[in-house]
């Protein structure tokens, strides 16, 4: 399959203005641990905020990409 054009591409708009911003930073993976019946529970509180701040960064990436509203 051949590459779309610039025209054919909806990574632009009708005024050749860009639709994707310029990458940003690699957001870390969450971490999760437990065994048993807390298995895939937060090893401890502050796994658990990390991974509440890089969910928060995903969407404060999609919002200023516009995939999704504000």
């Amino acid at each position: 399959m051949t590459q779309p054009t610039d025209a054919e591409s909806h990574l632009y708009d009708r005024s050749d203005n860009p639709m994707i911003n310029d990458q940003q930073a690699a957001i870390a993976d969450a971490s999760a641990g437990g065994s048993g019946a807390t298995a895939g529970a937060f090893a401890s509180a502050s796994l658990r905020d990390e991974t509440i701040d890089a969910v928060n960064l995903i969407l404060a990436a999609m919002r200023k990409h516009g995939l999704i509203a504000d």
